[in-house]
């Protein structure tokens, strides 16, 4: 500070460049001030090295804060200035910079591109460190598109340039690569021999901190490779070493992927109660560090051990976040990719794309939406069937318990009049009882039928169940996939014709998602059991209605309440809630186009039962078509959205219920009448 403060020119610059530096650690936002002050000196000497260095150490500190916009203009200006002034050394560094930012940003073709310039530029300065720590990184890059032969190289290439130097432990950092990416191939003896070669040069070269950061990293990934051998025991030894030094170093995101490791070995073991225990620490740090990667490995390997143990419903829910997650790391690198793609393409200014390569997407894209139009349309006919013969299956099995009874009710009126009439037909006796005896081994053998149809109906559900979960993971996952890959071809298309195509795409993918979506409502819904508690209503509606009004549906839409309730209600809050939700969501299909829309909540409470109604003042529907309205996909009028679900679901929630629901007025003020009767805590 003293030296900035009292002199002028390069001294000045080093002192405030200092300064910048130390406080990288401590506060951001005075670093950046240090590099301004040295910036503005450096440009008041016109020195270029100085500026241009500026320059980037201002790019890495804006792409620490996750400006990522600003970070690369910054790291482009250095560029420019040291290409200019032909500054060879601070030309390497930039393009080892824009190496690394394009590898975050994964655009890894720009990042090998510039890695392959500041090698070039290292090896005609002869400066052989530096040149290792660009051969290592390109490792990581081709390790990361899984292209393992070209990672295996640049990291044996940056090992021997190591030892030829005489800088041994600087060979640690590749060699530690070099096991990960022969654990990624599948080659694990010889990740073994790379592992095993960095823990032996720990062990001439100690240094402290430097040895248990390399360590646990090391421990963790034997850990991983002796897993992949089916060596448990070993894997476990290893695991728990990796454990043991993260724990005191606090690194998080090792030691949840260690309670991972340990989690499979578990598995492996068919010991799947431990496993999932191990599996919550696991999950805890990863959320902890918010780790989405880790999280969605925890994820899917919850639903293999809930499968195991044949809990289907544990298995559906962590299916549901692994999907969700999935999602989310999919349209947050996606939305990231797309704006940088932009900046990377106002840099480049080329044309992204040729008009038979768009022809080439969108057949592609037009045979994807096909398969998917298909497997939906085959799902919804298997769960439209499966619930009329479950339908059927019940209706069949009343009518066979009544029979049974009534078949019973003649027996013991015979086996009376037979008693009475004992005395004068005694030579009928014998041949009575036979017919009695033949009757009753009818009525046994038409039980034990029954029996073994009422066994054939509940394997009949369970394989729904689980066709029903097994498709929301194999249908929802390739239909993110599609949005993502459709929003892409909105940015790339430059013609009319193409940009209806994808806009049509697009929407007809948003609504095979919503299809899909409410279908799984609507039949955990059916298969649900109420869970009865007791809680306040006002209160609960109150909460629900204010997160449903967050859907851009309702924004535009004036719900007004009128709650007339004097104690707690006794239900199951997530039926009671799929019913607000799914008649909201359906009188917003009916809003008029002009004029204020409204819909109007009232709720009664009585003495028996809980009377909820609905009215809106869309412009409703016809009266050939009020018979239909609780039907399966039955849309009121081709000027409505949505599924033709949301009713249907919603009858299926209230029956849940016990309860009952009515159209009151199809049109004007279309209005819906829900009793759902006082119900019991068990």
């Amino acid at each position: 500070m003293n030296v900035a403060e009292q002199s002028y020119g390069l001294p000045k610059i080093k002192a405030y460049f200092d300064l910048s530096y130390i406080y990288q650690f401590n506060d951001i936002n005075i670093a950046i001030e240090y590099d301004e002050l040295a910036l503005e000196e450096a440009v008041k000497i016109e020195d270029s090295l100085w500026i241009a260095r500026i320059y980037l150490d201002l790019g890495y500190i804006k792409k620490y804060e996750g400006d990522y916009e600003t970070a690369l203009k910054y790291i482009l200006l250095g560029k420019k200035i040291s290409e200019s002034a032909k500054i060879k050394e601070i030309q390497a560094i930039a393009y080892h910079d824009l190496g690394i930012f394009y590898y975050d940003l994964s655009l890894y073709d720009k990042s090998i591109e510039y890695y392959h310039k500041s090698l070039n530029l290292k090896k005609e300065l002869n400066q052989q460190k530096k040149i290792v720590t660009t051969l290592n990184n390109l490792g990581l890059v081709f390790n990361t598109l899984k292209d393992y032969d070209n990672a295996i190289k640049y990291l044996k290439e940056a090992i021997e340039i190591r030892y030829n130097i005489n800088d041994s432990i600087e060979a640690i950092g590749p060699l530690v690569n070099l096991g990960v990416v022969y654990k990624n191939k599948g080659e694990y003896h010889i990740s073994i021999q790379n592992y095993k070669k960095a823990l032996n040069l720990l062990d001439v070269n100690i240094f402290d901190g430097h040895k248990n950061v390399y360590l646990e990293v090391v421990y963790s990934g034997l850990g991983e490779v002796y897993l992949g051998l089916n060596d448990l025991d070993v894997a476990k030894e290893y695991t728990e070493k990796a454990i043991k030094i993260s724990e005191n170093t606090n690194n998080l995101n090792v030691l949840s992927a260690c309670y991972q490791t340990l989690a499979k070995i578990k598995y492996k073991d068919k010991r799947y109660k431990e496993s999932i225990e191990l599996l919550k620490r696991s999950q805890n740090l990863a959320e902890e560090v918010y780790n989405k990667r880790e999280m969605k490995d925890n994820y899917a390997l919850y639903v293999n051990v809930y499968e195991k143990l044949n809990k289907i419903d544990s298995a559906l829910y962590y299916q549901k976040k692994y999907t969700e997650l999935q999602e989310s790391i999919f349209n947050e690198g996606l939305a990231r990719n797309v704006a940088n793609l932009q900046i990377a393409l106002q840099e480049a200014q080329e044309e992204i794309a040729e008009k038979d390569i768009s022809i080439t997407k969108q057949s592609q894209l037009n045979y994807f939406l096909f398969i998917i139009v298909i497997l939906t349309i085959a799902l919804v006919g298997l769960i439209y069937r499966n619930y009329i013969v479950t339908n059927l299956a019940n209706r069949r099995l009343s009518e066979s318990k009544s029979e049974i009874e009534l078949q019973k009710d003649d027996l013991e009126r015979k086996n009376k009049q037979l008693a009475e009439a004992q005395k004068t037909i005694r030579d009928q006796n014998s041949l009575l009882l036979n017919v009695n005896a033949d009757l009753e081994r009818a009525v046994d053998d038409r039980t034990k039928e029954l029996a073994r149809s009422k066994e054939g109906l509940m394997k009949a559900v369970h394989e729904l169940d689980l066709f029903i979960y097994k498709a929301s993971h194999d249908l929802r996952g390739p239909i993110a996939t599609m949005q993502g890959i459709v929003n892409l071809g909105l940015l790339d298309a430059r013609e009319e014709s193409s940009l209806q195509y994808f806009q049509t795409l697009q929407k007809i993918s948003a609504n095979l998602n919503d299809v899909l979506f409410q279908l799984i409502e609507v039949h955990e819904a059916y298969q649900r059991d109420a869970i009865l508690e007791r809680f306040d209503a006002e209160e609960f509606i109150k909460t629900a209605i204010a997160e449903f009004q967050l859907d851009d549906r309702l924004k535009e839409i004036d719900i007004r309440l009128d709650i007339n309730m004097n104690s707690k209600w006794v239900s199951d809050r997530k039926l009671f809630k799929l019913i607000l939700g799914s008649m909201l969501i359906n009188a917003s299909f009916y809003k008029k186009t002009r004029g204020e829309s409204y819909i109007l909540i009232k709720v009664e409470q009585k003495e028996k039962s809980l009377n909820l109604s609905i009215e809106d003042n869309g412009y409703g529907i016809q009266d050939q078509d009020i018979p239909k309205v609780f039907s399966l996909f039955f849309k009121g009028s081709p000027k409505s959205g949505g599924t033709g679900l949301e009713i249907f679901a919603a009858k299926i929630a209230v029956e849940k219920l016990q309860g009952d629901i009515k159209l009151i007025r199809p049109r004007g003020n279309m209005s819906f009448m829900i009793e759902l009767p006082k119900l019991k805590l068990v």
